[in-house]
């Protein structure tokens, strides 16, 4: 269990885990919905978030409007990745010289839902973190990055990339000018 000692987020956290539907009988060891939606978390809160996350598996994780910075969310993520199922064995079984035979290091999260709704603190490092979250969690079914600022590049403000050229595709090639058409015959 999570320290409380003054803490309202941890102490936030250890009221939902005491409730019923926290942990559905049907999944054991499995926290169904952590909602910390609100909560202005520290950076030390954080960590100590990202190493319960990395033990107890979570299928839905609310961090709406919690003030993340990009190095939070670079922890948080890697906290969420580390988690293993707890139906998954850890041994294989017996190998030909009578020891154990361990599984292969596969780590891909449990988490299924993620909400980072709302923390306008993520900058264009923490959208790489969340990038590389997103391509490694094999688990992830829905991830909510609703009203956070997406990092625009400079030629973006410029619109030079964003807008498209008013002109015919027929256009895309280079026309030959007269004096190329002369060089040619």
């Amino acid at each position: 269990m999570l320290p409380t000692s003054g803490n309202p987020v941890l102490k936030r956290i250890s009221e939902q885990l005491c409730r019923k539907d926290a942990c559905p009988v049907a999944t054991p060891g499995v926290v169904s919905t952590l909602d910390l939606t609100g909560s202005r978390l520290q950076f030390a809160d954080i960590v100590t978030l990202s190493d319960w996350l990395a033990i107890v598996p979570v299928k839905k994780l609310l961090l709406e409007d919690s003030d993340l910075t990009d190095e939070g969310v670079r922890v948080i993520l890697a906290g969420l990745l580390a988690a293993r199922n707890p139906d998954r064995p850890l041994y294989r079984g017996l190998a030909t010289n009578g020891s154990f035979e361990s599984l292969p290091e596969e780590r891909s999260g449990v988490i299924e839902k993620l909400s980072l709704k709302n923390n306008p603190k993520i900058t264009k490092e923490g959208w790489k973190h969340i990038s590389l979250f997103t391509y490694m969690c094999k688990s992830l079914k829905g991830l909510d990055v609703s009203m956070n600022h997406f990092p625009v590049s400079k030629t973006d403000r410029l619109g030079e990339v964003c807008r498209p050229e008013p002109h015919d595709p027929a256009e895309i090639l280079p026309k030959p000018s007269l004096n190329d058409l002369v060089e040619i015959v």
